[in-house]
């Protein structure tokens, strides 16, 4: 157990606006992926709707990364949005939330070239806007870890596809309940691989020039803004992280053009990841990309990077940011706002084989109480 400072102040927990919608406070649940879904098919169940009802205090609820498409998996047992009974399976889950007076969005994603043919249909592999090859990172499959072949690089035509396949599963995020949608760009996947010139090598018009790198990202914001308006519509990137091998020859110069030519979408949200759990210190240019975030991008701005308490105060009091996302801290408490406001003790998240455990269950997943009854 851990403890946690009370606030001197109130911001933490001050109402805030997000798009069209009114928040009653400003400890946001970043996504975070658990692998409990359905097999086959990758369906949420009653017990995903447990799990995110618990977390409905939370000011806004971003689910778990959910693929677009059957191309579009890297883990086993992730949830998709793309088909009838996926959509059926949400409903319980944005049911579940609204019941307990939450608010959810839909983080939609494509994991890019971090897959396994493993995981895909027969006739499908990993893809990427480069073919450029991970090292070092391996796929969980069904059958164990294996290294992961070199992606295919995306012709046009199937990077129109993809475009599609974001469209489609936005529409279906809607007719599921939800209250809007995240694009992930971040943390490796295919949005991101497009953004950052470590994986983006391609001389088209789909890379070379940051406003070329950022054509498809720009092309799937439309197709989301399309069906949800852009108020309910965001984007989550990285611009540091270096998970699963990413990297960018200058990510503040690199960044700062892609804010702005974002902010010109009219999306009602940016979420800034900075540290991350495989970074054991912050990259000396986090500070300024916070900063151009909050120069270029002109509506609401979320934060995320393993803030505490007090660092996240301080971002909300400076007026860094507007909103916090907070990930680890939600696994083993699920009415983390409340128990933040009061200072309460935190629990702790201690087996990290239960993470990303299909075969477990509600274990570590749905079996933490809330604070009252931790107590008694």
């Amino acid at each position: 157990m851990t403890d946690a400072a009370p606030l001197e102040t109130a911001s933490l927990f001050s109402s805030a606006t997000l798009g069209p919608y009114s928040l009653p406070n400003r400890v946001l649940m970043a996504p975070m992926t658990r692998c409990r879904a359905s097999l086959p098919g990758e369906v949420p169940t009653e017990l995903n709707a447990t799990y995110y009802r618990q977390r409905a205090s939370a000011g806004l609820i971003f689910t778990e990364a959910t693929h677009v498409s059957p191309g579009g998996l890297g883990y086993v047992a992730m949830p998709g949005i793309y088909s009838d009974a996926q959509r059926d399976g949400w409903k319980l889950v944005t049911d579940a939330v609204h019941d307990a007076g939450g608010r959810i969005f839909a983080q939609l994603y494509h994991a890019g070239r971090v897959t396994h043919p493993e995981l895909l249909p027969d006739d499908l592999g990993p893809v990427a806007p480069s073919a450029i090859a991970l090292k070092e990172t391996q796929a969980h499959t069904p059958s164990g870890k294996h290294d992961i072949p070199a992606p295919h690089a995306l012709t046009a035509d199937e990077i129109a596809g993809v475009v599609e396949d974001f469209r489609h599963a936005a529409q279906v995020a809607k007719d599921a309940g939800f209250d809007g949608v995240q694009l992930h760009g971040a943390n490796g996947y295919l949005i991101d691989e497009f953004l950052r010139d470590g994986t983006n090598q391609r001389t088209d018009n789909f890379g070379g020039s940051t406003e070329k790198r950022l054509r498809f990202p720009l092309q799937v914001l439309a197709a989301l803004i399309d069906v949800w308006g852009p108020e309910r519509v965001g984007l989550r990137v990285s611009p540091t992280g270096t998970f699963n091998e990413m990297s960018d020859s200058n990510p503040l110069e690199n960044f700062t053009a892609i804010f702005e030519a974002v902010d010109q979408t009219g999306i009602g949200h940016l979420e800034v990841v900075g540290q991350l759990f495989d970074q054991p210190e912050p990259h000396p240019q986090q500070d300024a990309i916070n900063a151009a975030a909050r120069e270029k991008f002109s509506r609401t701005l979320i934060f995320n990077g393993d803030y505490t308490v007090d660092k996240a105060q301080a971002a909300l009091v400076a007026g860094a940011c507007d909103l916090i996302t907070f990930g680890r801290p939600f696994l083993a408490n699920p009415d983390l706002p409340a128990r933040l406001q009061v200072g309460a003790a935190l629990a702790d998240f201690t087996d990290p084989t239960l993470l990303y455990n299909p075969m477990a269950g509600e274990k570590g997943y749905t079996e933490f109480p809330p604070m009252a009854e931790a107590s008694a």
